[in-house]
């Protein structure tokens, strides 16, 4: 016992600052949802060029996820430890696969509703979002 709690009190600065540097890049690449035409809730209301923009927001894309899942591998470690394999997945799953699911349902539909009607693509109601035709 006293191991793990050894091992989970012990912090490397040097990847939690590389993963709030990666945070704050995540914010960076969400905010410019507003200027680039991949995104749902661009819309070309200005007629500009976003070049510089989109390059930085591509270039972002590259390799942010990669290093905050290598930051998250590298920490997971302690939370195999004292569980099964079973019980560790039986965990995950209700952390993650619930709230994934939820998302899915709830949060799906409603994004597809936004867009459409960003768009200018008028569902008649939020039930069309469910029911792709």
């Amino acid at each position: 016992m006293d191991s793990h709690r050894k091992l989970s009190s012990d912090r490397i600065y040097f990847l939690d600052n590389i993963r709030y540097l990666m945070v704050l890049l995540v914010v960076v690449l969400h905010s410019g949802s507003y200027v680039s035409p991949h995104w749902p809730v661009y819309k070309p209301m200005y007629n500009q060029n976003p070049w510089l923009l989109m390059n930085l927001l591509f270039f972002l894309d590259i390799f942010m996820m990669p290093v905050l899942f290598f930051i998250a591998g590298f920490f997971a470690l302690p939370s195999f430890y004292g569980k099964s394999p079973l019980q560790f997945v039986k965990h995950k799953l209700k952390r993650l696969g619930i709230p994934w699911i939820l998302g899915i349902v709830l949060y799906g539909p409603i994004h597809v509703y936004i867009w459409r009607y960003s768009h200018g693509v008028w569902p008649t109601t939020l039930r069309d979002c469910f029911l792709k035709k």
